[in-house]
């Protein structure tokens, strides 16, 4: 699987093996660019889709180097958007939320958003879920 070749795709070593993994511009992750990586195995058996997965995360960081910069409060279909919505609309139960369990949602939010940020809402199935 590792002969996959496509712009900003890394294999990169983990305990449960060799992962692919997107990687952006370092000039333009020093410039604010996010995010830095994406982590592409839950495509590793499919090697068209990591492909065309790696393609469109390159659009996006060359539209967002032409200064294109996304509206926060708009949902664009993304799990990364979902997010966002959740964490600035004021309507938001997480606003409602006690200190000492904010500390904690703001930890695990982060999480998500690297670890599924760029992946459609619309694309994820129940095993995603249980994975």
């Amino acid at each position: 699987m590792e002969s996959v070749k496509a712009i900003g795709l890394k294999w990169m070593k983990r305990t449960s093996g060799r992962v692919p993994v997107w990687v952006a511009d370092e000039n333009d992750v020093k410039r604010g660019y996010e995010p830095k990586t994406v982590n592409l195995d839950y495509l590793r058996d499919e090697p068209d889709m990591l492909v065309a997965k790696c393609n469109a995360l390159q659009a996006d960081m060359l539209l967002w180097r032409s200064g294109y910069r996304r509206n926060v409060s708009v949902f664009d279909g993304s799990v990364r958007s979902l997010l966002s919505v959740y964490q600035r609309d004021e309507e938001s139960a997480f606003h409602q939320l006690k200190p000492g369990s904010l500390v904690p949602y703001k930890h695990y939010l982060a999480k998500l958003e690297e670890h599924i940020g760029p992946r459609r809402v619309d694309s994820i199935s129940g095993i995603d879920v249980l994975a």
